[in-house]
């Protein structure tokens, strides 16, 4: 057998036709040799548009369908974790809004006045001072004014 028999649909300049120029085995390319749009981008689904890209809903990380026209998720779902009761501006509520997870804050997204010094005694009075018989250095409770 001669190589001209293994030759068997190649052109004048010895390439294979276009349909099996590619990686892999599939034959509905189009004449530059590209798969089809819909299988041009990296994994394998198949709603893309005339560009290659996935549909908006689809262009972020996770797969999550509910983006806008920016293919930007809604504004609930742009913080890092997954509540949903933020304002307009993405930001979660006041009562969220400090490192911790307690919900008796002012509107201000500040800690009720009990609550805004270093350690967990709820005896303050509106300025967030511990009562008189606390606020100096040693720990007698009797003192007076």
């Amino acid at each position: 057998m001669t190589m001209e028999d293994y030759q068997h649909n190649k052109d004048e300049y010895g390439r294979l036709p276009i349909s099996n120029k590619t990686y892999n085995g599939r034959h509905n390319k189009d004449e530059y040799g590209r798969l089809p749009v819909r299988n041009r981008a990296y994994y394998g689904r198949h709603n893309k548009d005339e560009y290659g890209r996935l549909p908006l809903s689809n262009r972020t990380y996770y797969g999550r369908h509910n983006k806008d026209e920016y293919g930007r998720l809604p504004i609930s779902n742009k913080t890092y974790y997954g509540r949903h009761n933020k304002d307009e501006y993405g930001r979660l509520p006041v009562g969220n809004r400090t490192y911790y997870g307690r919900h008796n804050k002012d509107e201000y997204g500040r800690l009720t006045v009990s609550n805004r010094t270093y350690y967990g005694r709820h005896n303050k009075d509106e300025y967030g001072r511990l009562p008189v018989s606390n606020r100096t250095y040693n720990i007698r409770h009797n003192k007076d004014e």
